[in-house]
């Protein structure tokens, strides 16, 4: 299912927009027959990025139970090359409404306008509502979750980075999962960009006695790691400290066994494993 959420918040009364989402993937039945056999593997492990940025100012997030939709969206915007923000909204609503399940492909589309303000739009339901101050799609557990840990707080955090990293790590749908990916709105650039975040996963679960400190760090013998997440427009890292391992989401390289470049694939930024010491990319 997936779960996006996209948000505007301030800090010191500037105001910023940032669209976190998982990147864990659950194939219908029949799927497989659409992707080469290593890449609906490494799909399969690590999953995909589900906020890409088509340009600098438009960013298109999406969740749902047939991916397909977005390959038919992207080749959409491939064909027509230029187009209006509103020529995005009015294609990516006539997709929605035309899935046999509503559940099937949900929108968040972000951009930035020649003022350098942000938009955030969201798609679902049947519905597109715009400029929005925040919007989710995907998981309704898994943003119950979010809201839950965000009004359980002393103070409302300023934004939602931490919290949907917990929230995609509760494990209550085991849809939504894998690394936590944002998109931020950088000012100075006018522009969208994956932000750096160092991720840490606790692993298997333990007791702590009274007084003592709670460890925010686990060794990998406990199933514990951390990630450095960090790329550009094409690529994004996923450095995993604990091994000698990358996962690197990319639209620009593909798997090179025939039928790996399909047109369901060809627009997504998809994951190869990397040994990180030599650049050599694992099957």
């Amino acid at each position: 299912m997936s779960f996006v959420y996209a948000e505007k918040y301030s800090v010191n009364n500037i105001q910023y927009t940032a669209i976190h989402s998982d990147t864990k993937i659950k194939f219908k039945d029949g799927d497989k027959l659409n992707w080469g056999e290593n890449t609906y593997k490494a799909v399969s492990q690590y999953g995909m990025v589900k906020s890409i940025m088509i340009d600098a100012k438009h960013c298109i997030s999406f969740a749902g139970n047939n991916i397909k939709y977005v390959a038919d969206l992207f080749d959409i915007l491939a064909e027509k090359k230029t187009f209006e923000d509103d020529f995005i909204y009015e294609k990516a609503f006539e997709i929605h409404n035309a899935a046999e399940d509503i559940n099937d492909i949900e929108f968040i589309i972000t951009v930035i306008d020649n003022d350098n303000q942000t938009h955030i739009t969201c798609i679902k339901d049947r519905k597109m509502l715009h400029d929005q101050t925040n919007a989710w799609i995907g998981s309704q557990l898994t943003h119950n979750e979010l809201q839950r840990m965000r009004f359980s707080t002393r103070e409302l955090p300023k934004n939602s980075h931490i919290i949907f990293m917990q929230a995609i790590d509760s494990g209550l749908d085991d849809g939504v999962g894998g690394f936590p990916i944002t998109v931020s709105h950088n000012k100075e650039m006018a522009a969208f960009e994956y932000k750096w975040v160092m991720y840490s996963y606790i692993g298997k679960s333990f007791l702590v006695k009274p007084g003592e400190a709670v460890p925010l760090f686990a060794d990998a013998q406990n199933g514990g790691f951390t990630a450095e997440i960090y790329g550009d427009y094409d690529t994004l890292f996923v450095e995993i400290h604990q091994t000698d391992l990358n996962i690197v989401y990319t639209r620009k390289y593909r798997y090179g066994q025939s039928g790996e470049d399909s047109k369901y694939t060809r627009h997504f930024m998809l994951p190869m494993k990397q040994q990180r010491s030599t650049n050599i990319v694992l099957i």
